[in-house]
């Protein structure tokens, strides 16, 4: 019996991103930049996500904000590919 596989909402540059969560092995599932915080939670909740990952940290940490404990929320940039959890805003 095998596991399924992690789902990961991205939120960010759909060009490069998603590609490399499902390369290696998550189910992603994928917003365009510009959403709200309130928009990416009430679609992380309905996807049942368990990681949500944004090209946005303000975006990220007010979203974090939201979700519950068991939902992990990281920063990804283009350029450097996975970082940390997003600073929450002063």
């Amino acid at each position: 019996m095998s596991a399924s596989p992690v789902r990961l909402l991205y939120c960010g540059d759909v060009q490069t991103g998603p590609r490399r969560f499902r390369d290696a092995g998550l189910e992603v599932v994928v917003v365009h930049a510009g959403v709200s915080p309130e928009h990416l939670v009430a679609v992380a909740v309905q996807e049942d996500v368990g990681l949500v990952a944004v090209t946005d940290p303000q975006l990220g940490a007010l979203a974090a904000g939201l979700l519950d404990e068991d939902v992990v929320v990281f920063w990804v940039s283009s350029a450097s590919g996975l970082s940390s959890s997003p600073e929450p805003p002063d």
